[in-house]
């Protein structure tokens, strides 16, 4: 209807949108379901009439598949992106290329257990000839303070070998996606496990960085079913900061980002330079610099830039992402996997390497049968010690480790094309 009149009429919008239709696994369709989805949670308000709401909840519900409306929905984008940014103004919605997203702002009614509506980049099947075709669609998790672009350069390396549809998804409370008061690994997988399922993507190949690979591993002990392959990148399921300075080094930018009075700057530059007495290392900076954001301002009042990660919720749950939960026993378990680490961190000076063993109880710890492959680098303090490593292939028993020489904690980052190679080989490997 838009397309072919032009109106502007939020009842237009939403039968424009439902005209394209649905095909699965495509970026394009997956983001107009999306804005079905929303639109079908505006149905109740006064801007959409009855035969809007009716259809829209029938959409929602049966998706045929439309083959001849490509052409259709590709002319359609571009006019609707300027048309839903007006309806925005009466709209917790807006739309982008990847798909419709709410947006960022905390709101007090934030509730516990809900989820969010993850924004992410869809990355179409890469056309190299050399590339070895994957049924599976790939997710890729970030880590603290990142966003899904950070890794835009890795997945397209990634689909030189390995064609496959990829999504570059923002966690919630980064990048894009809503902010949310909480913020832990069973909020993580529960938004994860909302997209794959709204997308229809499962069984999904899933790589996590970091925090990303805590929210992976707890995504895939609780859905195994969802998981083709696992990939963690530098991380344990472990509890950090007890014996080493990840705590203090994490909790410490986020109060130096949420100390910088962001009234009172004009450039990125003065930002810099307020976290630079606090953030010493420039690399460090730069990537925490990631996360400032130009605000959109209607009259010219108001702060310049706003910090596009919700970091007061990130700080007051930081003790929850330091750590890792359990299905079922999370406060026990947890109390054993801290006893565990104190006897490890004690043989970490050269003692018998058997005193950093797990606890004798095999049951403590939560299994998943799915294919995982950890990759660690050999400078890092994340994955290396023997205790983390046991812990994970613990939980993990159908699992592969793989140590990149002189590598940190950005493997992806500092040795891609080692990353590169030894992902994608596991990726193609038979079962």
């Amino acid at each position: 209807a838009l397309h072919c009149t032009g109106s502007l009429h939020p009842n237009s919008v939403a039968m424009s949108y439902l005209a394209v239709g649905y095909r699965p696994r495509c970026s394009l369709a997956l983001s107009l379901k999306h804005v079905a989805s929303a639109l079908l949670k505006e149905a109740s308000r006064s801007a959409f009439s009855e035969p809007v709401r009716r259809e829209l909840r029938f959409s929602s519900s049966c998706c045929p598949c439309h083959s001849n409306t490509a052409p259709l929905a590709r002319s359609f984008s571009d006019r609707a992106s300027s048309t839903l940014d007006a309806f925005a103004l009466s709209s917790p919605y807006t739309h982008s290329s990847s798909l419709c997203r709410k947006q960022s702002t905390t709101t007090a009614q934030s509730v516990k257990g809900e989820t969010v509506r993850l924004s992410s980049e869809v990355l179409e099947p890469s056309d190299s000839s050399s590339a070895v075709t994957l049924p599976d669609p790939l997710v890729i998790l970030h880590g603290m303070f990142g966003a899904g672009q950070n890794w835009r350069s890795t997945a397209r390396s990634i689909g030189e070998r390995v064609s496959t549809e990829t999504h570059l998804v923002d966690q919630r409370n980064h990048g894009e996606s809503p902010h949310h008061d909480e913020m832990s690994y069973e909020s993580m997988s529960r938004d994860l496990a909302e997209y794959v399922r709204s997308g229809d993507l499962a069984p999904i190949n899933l790589i996590g960085h970091s925090m990303g690979g805590k929210t992976a591993m707890h995504f895939a002990l609780e859905h195994p079913q969802l998981v083709n392959k696992l990939i963690v990148v530098d991380i344990a399921p472990v509890v950090y900061g007890l014996y080493s300075c990840e705590v203090e080094d994490h909790t410490r930018y986020i109060d130096a980002m949420l100390r910088v009075d962001l009234s009172q700057v004009a450039s990125r530059s003065q930002v810099e330079e307020q976290l630079r007495e606090h953030v010493p290392d420039s690399t460090t900076r730069l990537f925490l610099l990631t996360n400032l954001q130009p605000t959109r301002l209607r009259n010219g009042d108001g702060p310049k830039f706003r910090w596009r990660s919700h970091l007061s919720a990130i700080r007051h749950n930081y003790h929850l992402l330091a750590g890792f939960p359990v299905l079922d026993d999370p406060l026990g378990t947890l109390a054993r996997a801290s006893s565990t680490t104190a006897r490890a961190a004690s043989s970490l000076s050269g003692n018998d390497p058997n005193h950093a063993t797990a606890d004798d109880d095999q049951d403590a710890y939560p299994t998943s049968p799915v294919r995982t492959q950890f990759v660690g680098g050999s400078t890092s303090h994340y994955f290396m010690p023997p205790h983390r490593q046991q812990a994970a292939t613990r939980m993990f028993p159908n699992s592969s480790t793989t140590i990149i020489d002189q590598c940190g904690h950005w493997p992806h980052f500092s040795h891609q094309k080692e990353f590169v190679a030894c992902t994608t080989d596991f990726l193609l490997e038979l079962e």
